[in-house]
């Protein structure tokens, strides 16, 4: 199996501040962001913890 780079996703990619994070996963982003990973998933554990970190 051929392992391959998806450019396309990587060039989508966008920063967000703590603050920012916090709105999405609680789902009250003012612009309606929904790009934080559910909570079963991963990514979402590993986000949870950073941004619950002050």
């Amino acid at each position: 199996m051929d392992i391959s780079r998806d450019t396309d996703e990587l060039g989508r990619r966008r920063w967000f501040p703590r603050p920012e994070i916090l709105q999405m996963l609680a789902g009250t982003h003012p612009g309606e962001l929904r790009g934080a990973p559910p909570g079963h998933a991963i990514a979402h554990q590993l986000i949870r913890p950073w941004a619950d970190a002050v």
